[in-house]
């Protein structure tokens, strides 16, 4: 630069300082935007997820290793007849006491693999009236790092309807084959 006289040391000293921490603060705000950007992909998946699982027509909860609800879905909460935030915290064997839906659960939880059935009969202990209803239902292990149950996942889907159906018709085709 003409007319321009000599930067002393010191000078130039404060002038890589201030660069240095410009470089910083710029490399803060990039950081703080691809924070901001990593937050609002996070909230999108979040609300893509709840929306997912709430809009299931299918009773749908998910539960701790213990078979403590976690979280479930307006569906599974109407099958339960009970408020979805009273089911929270609550274990699922305190409300459908079943020792042999107790030992899946325990094998899904300790082996890891997921399970499926169709058409198991279910009675609900505080609605004896209801009769027996039947479901199909799976329970999906989701892993940790470690490869450990961090949560499970239970889908169901309410077939008494088509069940009591099927028992009618096999009904009506014992009582052709009599006559």
């Amino acid at each position: 630069v003409r007319n321009s006289r000599p930067v002393g040391e010191e000078t130039r000293r404060l002038i890589c300082s201030v660069a240095d921490d410009l470089g910083f603060a710029l490399a803060m705000l990039e950081a703080r935007a691809m924070h901001t950007r990593t937050e609002q992909s996070l909230a999108e998946r979040t609300r893509m997820l709840d929306a997912f699982f709430e809009s299931s027509l299918d009773p749908a909860a998910i539960l701790d290793p213990d078979f403590n609800f976690v979280r479930v879905n307006g569906a599974y909460a109407k099958s339960c007849d009970m408020p979805p935030d009273d089911l929270i915290g609550v274990n699922h064997f305190e409300l459908f006491p079943h020792d042999g839906n107790r030992q899946i659960f325990e094998s899904v939880r300790d082996g890891g693999e997921a399970y499926d059935v169709r058409a198991r009969p279910f009675e609900f202990p505080d609605h004896p009236d209801w009769g027996i209803t039947w479901w199909d239902w799976a329970l999906v292990p989701t892993l940790d790092d470690r490869g450990q149950v961090a949560l499970l996942t239970l889908w169901l889907r309410d077939v008494t309807e088509q069940e009591r159906v099927k028992q009618e018709l096999e009904a009506q085709r014992d009582s052709l084959d009599e006559l």
